[in-house]
């Protein structure tokens, strides 16, 4: 009762700042706090539906109550806060772009400036530097499969490839690194974005990159781009494209269709293929038939499975499902990720008791 007090609490606050005539230092602060408890504490609750669309008009307001390091981190949540709250992700571009990416880049002109002339000194070389959130290909982070796939093909062509890892590192990525002697990974790690932008700075003079790589939109790698690196980098887009830094922009045919903004020539085709590695990885067939026998699952079933977090599940999707149910009376959906199950739950739930809608943490 009392975290659905702090969660009510905390909407109805973001509401009423996006209304005052100024918004303090405070109230910035305390807003970023939310944003915060939005990742951390409320499983980005569906609830705060709406507030994004609210605060987002005032976010050069907020970001400017902020400072050098304080500032990326909260622009790089806030971006994250209205991009899972939004029901259109094409229609989200434009919004982004005009009230979020615009102001972010002339704060950072703003206070990052100094290190701009050592930005221009970056001497360029013969490696591709990719710089990643995470370099991982299970679970959550479905950025990092297409990062290994690149790479890998990269390193059988013996290309020179290093990898400068913000966050997570997985297996596979290490193996790589024993495998191919033309292949580095550096681990990017410091207690705030100062220094690790210094770090940075450092590592791509020690490394010479030809070009970067990321598929980060904002946090630190933006700084090298809006300050205007001598170095290209490529986006590598998960969702989000419309952004007015980075040379090249690289995204999958879907969006290519319906492509918004004012940078068609910038904009590149990626094809979607993964490592077999990947997408065929060895499994235990003892421990698929036992997970089968815990499900209820038998051989009689056509199984439909799609692991994501629990807000990616939108109401099309979920219409869908329940047709398929509803039409084929073998049929079972496994539904498996984190975050706010309320939106699958309510919508699957004539299917949930009899075990036809399997929904997993």
């Amino acid at each position: 009762m009392q975290k659905n007090k702090h969660l009510y609490d905390s909407i109805e606050a973001l509401r009423k700042y996006s209304t005052e005539k100024r918004i303090s230092h405070n109230q910035a602060m305390h807003i970023g706090q939310v944003i915060n408890e939005y990742f951390s504490v409320f499983n980005r609750a569906q609830e705060f539906h709406g507030t994004e669309l609210l605060l987002i008009k005032r976010f050069g307001d907020i970001l400017n109550s902020f400072d050098m390091d304080n500032g990326i981190n909260f622009a790089q949540l806030f971006f994250l806060f209205c991009y899972t709250l939004t029901d259109n992700y094409h229609e989200v571009q434009k919004t982004i772009h005009d009230n979020l990416a615009i102001p972010y880049k002339k704060w950072v002109l703003q206070k990052w400036s100094m290190f701009k002339p050592e930005i221009s000194n970056i001497p360029k070389g013969e490696s591709y530097v990719y710089l990643c959130r995470h370099a991982t290909v299970r679970g959550l982070y479905a950025p990092g499969m297409t990062t290994f796939t690149h790479i890998k093909t990269l390193l059988n062509d013996d290309r020179k490839v290093s990898m400068i890892v913000l966050n997570d590192l997985s297996r596979e990525f290490e193996q790589l690194d024993m495998t191919y002697k033309n292949f580095n990974i550096i681990k990017l790690q410091s207690s705030n974005n100062i220094n690790r932008f210094k770090l940075l700075l450092q590592i791509l003079k020690i490394v010479k990159p030809k070009v970067i790589f990321t598929e980060i939109e904002f946090d630190i790698i933006s700084i090298l781009s809006i300050l205007s690196t001598p170095i290209p980098i490529i986006y590598f887009s998960p969702g989000v494209y419309n952004l007015p830094w980075y040379n090249k922009i690289c995204v999958t045919g879907n969006i290519l269709k319906n492509y918004v903004g004012n940078r068609g020539k910038d904009i590149y085709k990626i094809p979607s293929y993964l490592d077999l590695e990947i997408i065929n990885p060895k499994v235990d067939p003892k421990a698929v038939e036992s997970l089968k026998v815990e499900l209820g699952i038998t051989g009689s079933d056509f199984v439909i499975g799609q692991f994501a977090r629990m807000e990616k599940f939108q109401e099309p999707f979920l219409k869908l499902i329940k047709e398929i149910l509803d039409a084929v009376p073998n049929s079972k959906v496994i539904l498996a990720g984190p975050n706010d199950r309320g939106r699958v739950e309510n919508a699957l739930s004539n299917f949930i008791p009899s075990g036809r809608a399997i929904i997993l943490p």
